[in-house]
C-alpha cells in the first residue's frame, strides 16, 4: 500500500514540476520538488 501512494505522490509531484517549468515564477513549484526528493 505504502508503495502505491508513494508512486502515485511521485507521479503527481512530477506534474506539479512540470507545470512549474512552465511557470518559472511559480515558488510551489520549487517545494514540490523539494518534497518529492525527501519523499523519494
Amino acid at each position: 500500500m505504502w508503495s502505491v501512494l508513494k508512486f502515485l505522490s511521485t507521479l503527481f509531484i512530477s506534474f506539479i514540476a512540470m507545470i512549474g517549468t512552465l511557470e518559472a515564477e511559480n515558488p510551489f513549484s520549487l517545494f514540490a520538488v523539494a518534497c518529492g526528493i525527501w519523499i523519494i
